[in-house]
């Protein structure tokens, strides 16, 4: 492994182009992404935050699989810890949904939480329904605290924490509580969107009973 770090460093960050030994088609490529896949290789009994520093010159399954050989370690390091978080962002999917699988058990503490809550300022689905997942985990208190911070943020956290506040209320968790800081968002926004408007009135209406047709959609008392 001690050797393969040296060579890691020697070799450059970019692609380089090797001149041609012979032929002109037997001119190669070299750069640091030829060596991860080694490198874990050759990890062995080694702490899996080894790996850490050489992330990003390998692809994103063998990415993927140092998050997993973190994840089963048995004590986890404060490093451990705020890399498995940080990867929770990843650009690849297949990375990022690893991390999340391996936080499952995790709340977040401290600066976790805005690190959490700033990914929810993408759109991409899968990211935001994972860290939604994840803060719906914890109190109450943290969940309504963090849906309030991101009524503050862009548009896109602002539909996180309306969606937040709608999973709350809809599992009868502080629904009052929702409500409240629905309605102090709704006075405070100049303009509502088709979206925000949909998540507001289903809010509002998470403590009214269910109809179905066992008590005629309202209209009788099935039990007599």
């Amino acid at each position: 492994f001690a050797a393969l770090e040296a060579l890691y460093q020697r070799l450059p960050e970019k692609p380089q182009k090797l001149a041609a030994i012979v032929w002109p088609w037997t001119e190669r490529k070299i750069d640091r992404s030829m060596l991860g896949g080694q490198l874990l290789e050759a990890l062995g009994d080694l702490p899996p935050t080894k790996m850490l520093p050489y992330l990003k010159g390998m692809s994103a399954w063998q990415q993927a699989d140092v998050v997993r050989q973190l994840a089963a370690q048995k004590k986890w390091g404060k490093l451990t810890r705020a890399s498995l978080f940080g990867l929770c962002g990843h650009a690849s999917a297949d990375v990022r949904s690893a991390a999340f699988r391996a936080l499952e058990k995790q709340q977040p503490q401290g600066d976790e939480w805005s690190l959490i809550e700033g990914f929810l300022s993408r759109k991409a689905a899968d990211i935001r329904k994972q860290a939604l997942d994840m803060l719906l985990k914890c109190r109450d208190t943290d969940v309504l605290a963090s849906a309030e911070r991101l009524l503050a943020g862009d548009v896109n956290q602002r539909a996180a924490g309306l969606e937040l506040l709608r999973q709350m209320a809809e599992a009868k968790r502080a629904g009052s509580k929702c409500k409240q800081i629905a309605v102090l968002y709704a006075a405070g926004r100049k303009q509502i969107t088709a979206e925000e408007q949909t998540q507001l009135a289903a809010i509002g209406d998470a403590d009214r009973p269910q109809l179905s047709l066992d008590d005629a959609l309202g209209l009788m008392n099935p039990n007599g």
